[in-house]
């Protein structure tokens, strides 16, 4: 999320404005003159979408603000309000139930969005559907329902989800079409003997995936960087929790 910074000798200079408020490019660094409640409140107040949509992506934009903000008449901000990482669950929940589909789509999505709140999204159109599939805070139950979804979609991405309960990626882990068994090897979560016979699978590609998995075991790892396939290799290789005992034996039989 892009972010603005507040510079704090800017936020020295507004002792000689009326109380509790100050002037929008003494705190900003622009030209404008507009007056506007507290330093705190960046561009909350300010008549320019844009300047409020400045407010709404400030790192310390304080929840106070961020739920003054989201009954703004403008989509665009309500939308980035919803994105907020300090976003009060609340009014995630509020959000929830907003008039902007792209609103609603971005509550799917901000891990402090309520459980309850998630669980009833979840019942929405099915990209709302793959979207809270995909929150790492959706509760194991909703995740375990969205694996049995019509859409192929919402399935696979909560496959993938760490919350995705141990019992059905074993589950699936078996399953026919190669895109399932992919989507349960690039599960993070992944348990190691899922993923040791995920390991010999007699697709390429879902080899592949094992190898990529951070939660890849260092055993399963060394045997993987002797796969008879390149692809399965190089990804093993490429791996961010490779050993650097296998990264140097990698290096010598490349």
């Amino acid at each position: 999320m892009p972010t603005v910074t507040t510079p704090t000798p800017l936020l020295n200079q507004i002792s000689d404005q009326p109380p509790g408020r100050s002037i929008c490019g003494q705190i900003w660094g622009s030209s404008c003159l507009e007056l506007i409640g507290p330093p705190s409140w960046g561009h909350g107040q300010h008549p320019s979408p844009s300047m409020r949509l400045d407010a709404t992506k400030h790192t310390s934009c304080p929840p106070a603000i961020l739920e003054f903000l989201s009954c703004d008449h403008d989509g665009d901000v309500r939308r980035w309000v919803a994105e907020h990482p300090s976003c009060p669950p609340a009014v995630l929940d509020q959000l929830s139930r907003d008039a902007s589909s792209d609103v609603r789509l971005t509550v799917c999505s901000n891990p402090r969005t309520p459980s309850a709140t998630l669980e009833q999204l979840s019942r929405g159109k099915p990209l709302m559907r793959v979207v809270v599939a995909g929150n790492p805070a959706c509760p194991a139950p909703v995740v375990r329902k969205l694996t049995a979804d019509l859409n192929h979609s919402v399935r696979v991405t909560a496959l993938e989800n760490p919350a995705c309960p141990s019992d059905v990626l074993e589950q699936f882990s078996a399953h026919i079409h190669v895109g399932t068994r992919m989507s349960v090897a690039r599960n993070t979560a992944c348990p190691a003997p899922l993923l040791e016979q995920l390991s010999v699978d007699s697709e390429t590609q879902v080899r592949s995936e094992v190898a990529r998995n951070p939660a890849c075991p260092p055993e399963l790892l060394r045997r993987l960087l002797l796969d008879s396939e390149e692809k399965v290799r190089q990804a093993a290789a490429g791996n961010p929790e490779l050993p650097t005992e296998l990264l140097a034996m990698w290096q010598l039989i490349r």
